[in-house]
C-alpha cells in the first residue's frame, strides 16, 4: 500500500516538476510558453492574407522539449475567423552531446526544416533557404507590452535585399 501511494504521489508530482524545469539550453525560449492569440498578415504574390493566429506552446519530456503549434484562420469579410490557411508544428529540442538548441518546423504542406535559432536580447531569430527557393529570415521577440511580435522577410537575391512578407502580434491568453 505504501509503495502504491508513493508511486501515485510521484506520478501526480511529475508533470508539475517537468513543466517548471527546462533544459538550460531551452531557457531562452521559456518566454513563449503559454497560449497566444492575435492577428497575422502574410503578403504573397497573389495578395495579402489576414489571419486570426494562435500559438500553443508547452513543455514536454521533462523539460527537454518545447512544442509549438501555430494555426492561422483567414479572416472572412465580416472579420470572423474562417478557413485554416496556416498550420505549423515546431519542436525546440537540445542535442544531448553539444547542448545546441534546434528548432524543427513542420508545415501542413509537408515541408520540414531544422535550424539552430540565434538567441537575441528579447527573443530569437532564424533563417531558412528552401531547396530552389528564396532565403527567408524570421525574428521573434517580446515587445515592451509582453506581446509576441514576429516578422518575416524574404530575399530573392541571396540576402542582399530583403522584403517584408509576414508579421504577427499576439497577446498571451493563458500560461
Amino acid at each position: 500500500m505504501r509503495i502504491l501511494l508513493l508511486s501515485l504521489g510521484l506520478l501526480l508530482a511529475w508533470p508539475a516538476a517537468s513543466a517548471q524545469e527546462l533544459h538550460p539550453s531551452l531557457e531562452p525560449f521559456a518566454m513563449m510558453i503559454g497560449q497566444w492569440e492575435g492577428r497575422a498578415e502574410a503578403r504573397m504574390p497573389q495578395g495579402a492574407m489576414v489571419m486570426q493566429q494562435t500559438e500553443d506552446v508547452r513543455v514536454e519530456l521533462g523539460g527537454n522539449l518545447i512544442v509549438i503549434e501555430g494555426m492561422g484562420r483567414q479572416l472572412d469579410a465580416d472579420g470572423e475567423p474562417g478557413e485554416v490557411v496556416f498550420n505549423a508544428y515546431g519542436i525546440l529540442s537540445v542535442d544531448a552531446q553539444t547542448g545546441t538548441a534546434y528548432l524543427d518546423a513542420f508545415t501542413m504542406e509537408g515541408r520540414h526544416t531544422r535550424v539552430a535559432p540565434v538567441v537575441t536580447e528579447d527573443g530569437f531569430e532564424w533563417s531558412i533557404t528552401p531547396e530552389q527557393g528564396p532565403r527567408i529570415h524570421y525574428v521573434m521577440r517580446l515587445d515592451e507590452e509582453g506581446r509576441w511580435v514576429e516578422t518575416g522577410q524574404v530575399s530573392l537575391d541571396g540576402g542582399t535585399t530583403w522584403m517584408p512578407f509576414f508579421e504577427m502580434t499576439l497577446e498571451r491568453v493563458s500560461e
